[in-house]
């Protein structure tokens, strides 16, 4: 599933980078301290150090680009005058509508949250748009803010 490609490569670019950077700190460290003062300190030295903070920089921007190819933005827009987004825009005004959580299981995950109190607007997981299975939580126990389960 390409889903779950992006989310590993995203953790480990993630972890590429954070180790490259650590190195990278180290060895500038032991370079500009008096560790390596004592020996007569080659030139590829420095340059090692300068290859490993880029080395992470390009492992960070990879980082950073699985993280955004593994979310997604949905822009919804009413299709008739009684359609639920449409009475939500029409009690609160134009804004966000509700966040989507990604999860393994739909139903273990809507059972868990009834389990911490949460009132669940669908009693079983549905079907929802581009294959996936939801279930959305009553914004009431969220701060106003309604809530959507999202099994792909």
């Amino acid at each position: 599933m390409i889903s779950q490609t992006w989310w590993y490569l995203a953790r480990a670019t993630g972890i590429t980078a954070w180790v490259l950077l650590a190195l990278s700190v180290v060895w500038g460290l032991l370079l500009s301290t008096s560790v390596l003062k004592s020996w007569s300190t080659p030139k590829w030295l420095l340059d090692v150090h300068r290859f490993l903070g880029g080395l992470a920089l390009v492992f960070t921007v990879l980082h950073l680009a699985g993280l955004v190819a593994d979310s997604y933005v949905q822009l919804l827009t009413p299709t008739r005058d009684d359609s639920p987004v449409a009475k939500a825009i029409e009690k609160r005004g134009e804004g966000l509508h509700h966040i989507g959580y990604r999860v393994r299981d739909c139903g273990e995950a809507l059972a868990s949250m009834i389990a911490a109190g949460a009132t669940p607007i669908d009693k079983a997981p549905r079907p929802g748009s581009r294959g996936t299975t939801v279930a959305f939580i009553h914004p009431k126990g969220s701060f106003g803010t309604l809530i959507e389960l999202v099994q792909e």
